[in-house]
């Protein structure tokens, strides 16, 4: 697996994770790039993903022919590409791997989730790419069999009607202010200590 991390704190703790996952799980992290965060260094960290050759260490000679890729193709990168990065920095990251010939699987975390996963190039790069996300980020494709299921199909709906596309992190916007709606509601008021334990026990 290699990891495409942006270049701040948030890119720090990613690789600290996929280390710590490495060293827990039956995968290794053999290949790492930085990405800044306006993005601008999106094809250099994809270039580095791509000129990783995969090592075979520790098989026998017919296995290793047997996983060899077909007579003028080139097998190019790591097995899998965990990008760990803000919204713009993934998009741009996934468009130069998948123009680079890249046809492995892209894991990305939540905070890469935005409108970039539905729309243009970056919407086709990161197709069929895995992250850990609410259901909302796919309530279109999912079948009502609830009010509360119904209601946030309702919601998505409208809102990208009203504003043309859908941003991810929205859905806990809006569920910060239905909380407080309805704090105040049971509260009578907005005093804010009394805001506070309603809020603390809903």
């Amino acid at each position: 697996v290699g990891v495409v991390t942006v270049d701040d704190q948030y890119g720090e703790d990613g690789l600290r994770e996929m280390a710590a996952a490495d060293d827990r799980n039956e995968f290794s992290v053999p290949v790492t790039a930085r990405v800044n965060a306006s993005g601008e260094s999106a094809e250099g960290a994809a270039a580095a993903m791509l000129a990783y050759q995969p090592e075979n260490l520790g098989q026998d000679a017919s296995l290793q022919q047997q996983q060899q890729p077909p007579q003028g193709e080139q097998q190019r990168g790591p097995d899998a590409v965990a990008i760990w990065a803000y919204p713009e920095q993934a998009s741009a990251v996934a468009i130069a791997l998948r123009e680079g010939g890249y046809e492995g699987s892209l894991y990305l975390d939540a905070v890469a989730a935005d409108r970039q996963f539905l729309v243009g190039a970056g919407g086709a790069a990161l197709a069929g790419a895995s992250m850990i996300f609410t259901k909302t980020l796919v309530i279109d494709e999912v079948i009502a069999t609830s009010p509360a299921v119904a209601a946030r199909k309702n919601w998505f709906s409208d809102y990208s009607a009203q504003f043309g596309t859908y941003h991810a992190f929205s859905s806990f916007g809006a569920d910060a202010v239905q909380l407080l709606v309805e704090a105040v509601n049971q509260a009578g008021g907005t005093d804010r200590e009394l805001l506070r334990s309603v809020i603390e026990v809903t």
